[in-house]
């Protein structure tokens, strides 16, 4: 998992809205989302989003796609970032596991399947 993310290509694309899931690991530092009108604790987050790759160009619709605490920490530590990025990507690859379970609820929201081909980084 390259610069922290992954694009699944899917099996259906529709040219227009969707043709990848993108996974990714981040870090927030936690407090107010205005978003959604509460607080984001600190720590490490999965992030899987819809998106459509056309050319060089690269679409998404705000707001769209999930996100999940991975582990909750103090402050970043690049060892252990390093590590649930690991965790994320191996659950990927294997079809299992929390991760895997988030990235099927994001493709069930827009209607597609990830393919059988080689991950994107």
């Amino acid at each position: 998992m390259q610069d922290n993310r992954m694009r699944l290509p899917v099996a259906n694309p529709d040219l227009q809205t969707v043709t990848h899931i993108e996974v990714s690991v981040s870090y927030t530092k936690g407090g107010s989302n205005y978003w959604s009108g509460g607080q984001d604790r600190r720590g490490y987050y999965m992030i899987v989003k819809p998106i459509r790759i056309q050319g060089n160009m690269m679409g998404f619709t705000l707001g769209a796609g999930l996100k999940r605490l991975i582990e909750q920490v103090e402050r970043l530590n690049k060892k252990r970032f390093e590590l649930a990025k690991a965790k994320v990507e191996e659950e990927i690859r294997t079809r299992q596991g929390d991760g895997w379970d988030l990235e099927q609820k994001v493709c069930e929201q827009v209607k597609v399947e990830i393919a059988d081909e080689q991950v994107q980084a």
